[in-house]
């Protein structure tokens, strides 16, 4: 794999996420969906990849009007009599080398033409089933792709995380939950636009977070075909989110919302002691209003303290809580709710109560 030295990151557009919030292209506005026909679009994908297309050959199937676009595998000349996605396979599969330089090379060789560009890796790219750590493959994807940014200002490069493995097989997701978490804090930091496929992967219809047994983000087995690739049903909410994506390049700005991420999501305390969380509100579209936070299922005796509440996008409030002496050792469910208006968001979270053990004090 090339050399490459990380590059400040300069960006053609604003931050833009799309996760499993942003997966109903219902929402989106006809003439949005029009403006993205009018792109220029990239994507250099392999297997996975192939998936999504065909999710948005489904949609379009569905709904001519508002989902046709064009699709084609060609050169960069295709884009001075078309406008639509152009793609290409990418690298092989357990050498994710391969599938960075090829980006790269597809870039310089003609393909910054387009208006947006885009690569993914496959699950198959990280140990077990190839040889490099995850934290390597990152430092080369980051590498190139600010390498990029910085070379071809007037591109929007779309930045992705990996897409992952069913709960039940789990092979390679806690690599890729490394290479997931680089990404999610250096876009976070540096304002890129974000894909964030492993998110949208590990979210059932109904916004839960499937966790496997060993504590990794793993996908729903309901969108899966063999445990990695995608089905009918993840490929067209896959397709979806990626019309999202490319409505808001295109200069659609959502519908103002927001979501809560409250860390930990597990807290461990004993019967008497006090259990700390925090909680993050994350605006989008706009979104600037106060959020009411509240506690709802928690089945035990405990008083509940707010360093601040309400709060406004970006801001974070410490909740503590202070666990009465006679609650039983065991596990406890419960959801912080914010609400703003008509709008809310549910956090689902869990409170450990341990027996406390002191160690023996020697005298000599």
């Amino acid at each position: 794999m090339a050399s490459v030295t990380a590059v400040p990151l300069t960006t053609a557009a604003p931050s833009i996420l799309v996760d499993h919030y942003t997966v109903d292209a219902a929402q989106i506005p006809q003439e949005w969906l029009d403006a993205v026909r009018n792109l220029d679009t990239f994507f250099a994908h392999k297997s996975v990849g192939d998936n999504i297309l065909d999710g948005m050959a489904d949609l379009q199937s569905q709904n001519p009007t508002r989902y046709t676009i064009a699709i084609a595998v060609d050169g960069p000349d295709w884009y001075a009599t078309h406008s639509g996605i152009l793609h290409q396979s990418l690298g092989t599969n357990g050498l994710p080398e391969t599938k960075i330089d090829g980006f790269d090379d597809f870039i310089r060789g003609g393909y910054h033409a387009a208006d947006t560009a885009m690569m993914k890796f496959c699950p198959g790219d990280t140990i077990p089933f190839g040889t490099m750590p995850a934290y390597d493959i990152w430092i080369g994807y980051r590498d190139m792709m600010a390498a990029l940014e910085q070379d071809y200002p007037d591109v929007v490069f779309v930045w992705w995380t990996m897409p992952l493995s069913i709960a039940s097989d789990d092979r390679g997701n806690d690599e890729k939950e490394i290479f997931n978490g680089q990404v999610r804090d250096y876009c976070d930091v540096h304002g890129c636009v974000l894909f964030d496929i492993a998110d949208i992967e590990s979210h059932d219809p109904d916004g839960n977070p499937v966790i496997s047994p060993a504590g990794y983000e793993a996908m729903w087995a309901g969108y899966a075909s063999d445990g990695a690739h995608l089905n009918e049903v993840g490929r067209q909410r896959v397709a979806s989110a990626y019309w999202w994506l490319m409505a808001r390049i295109a200069g659609w700005d959502s519908p103002a919302g927001f979501r809560l991420e409250v860390t930990p999501d597990t807290a461990v305390t004993a019967a008497g002691g006090t259990a700390v969380y925090h909680v993050t509100v994350l605006g989008s579209g706009g979104f600037t209003e106060s959020v009411e936070l509240e506690v709802e299922h928690l089945a035990l005796e405990t008083a509940v303290f707010w360093s601040h509440n309400p709060i406004t996008p970006g801001q974070t409030s410490t909740m503590t809580f202070a666990v009465a002496t006679a609650v039983p050792i065991g596990d406890y469910s419960f959801n912080i709710v914010g609400t703003a208006g008509a709008l809310s968001d549910v956090a689902e979270l869990t409170l450990q109560v341990r027996r406390l053990t002191y160690l023996p004090v020697i005298f000599r």
